[in-house]
């Protein structure tokens, strides 16, 4: 499944707009654990959703002065072999079939919900997004490399999200905020 969804009703605080992908991988986690409900679906910082540590969808968010899209892809129906590389999974490869309309409609009933309670106060989200978005994501407590601009990467231990979306990444004894840039959990050797 491939969807897009525009928003052109954003948080007047520019400061909350960082949140929009975060409240979307939250809400299709959501919509896709009501489908998966024996299975540990988590959002990996900041666009992915995993399905027992595997990716199952991906989502990104384009902005413009006045409106962002948040496009989404959920592998579905393809079977294992068609999966592009082995990190990744769908519904077909878990034995499931998806309820595509379900799916659609929870992720859009889940992310107006989150969007239209957002709000950002000085140093806090006051929405409830922040803990939501702590309780799914399985960054955290991971040592995770982050490929950052001009080349550069970090190797730390991914420790929590900050009061602006950013993830906390601590390395060699300082605290990272990193607001863009891949995120990989590293695996232990022999894992």
């Amino acid at each position: 499944i491939a969807v897009s969804v525009l928003l052109r009703a954003l948080p007047a605080d520019p400061a909350a707009r960082g949140w929009i992908p975060l409240a979307a991988g939250v809400a299709m986690a959501e919509a896709i654990a009501e489908q998966l409900p024996t299975h540990d679906v988590a959002v990996k910082w900041p666009n992915d959703v995993l399905v027992d540590g595997r990716k199952i969808c991906g989502i990104l968010a384009e902005a413009t002065t006045d409106a962002v899209v948040l496009g989404a892809g959920v592998n579905t129906a393809m079977t294992a072999e068609q999966l592009p590389v082995p990190s990744a999974s769908s519904f077909a490869a878990l034995g499931a079939v998806a309820d595509d309309d379900l799916l659609l409609s929870s992720y859009l009933e889940r992310l107006d919900g989150l969007l239209s309670a957002l709000t950002v106060t000085e140093n806090a989200v006051v929405s409830g997004l922040h803990g939501a978005v702590s309780a799914r994501c399985a960054t955290l407590g991971q040592t995770v490399r982050v490929s950052l601009p001009a080349g550069r990467s970090l190797e730390g231990v991914a420790t929590a999200i900050d009061p602006d979306g950013r993830l906390l990444v601590e390395s060699e004894g300082l605290q990272h905020a990193i607001s863009a840039g891949d995120v990989v959990h590293v695996r232990p050797a022999g894992s």
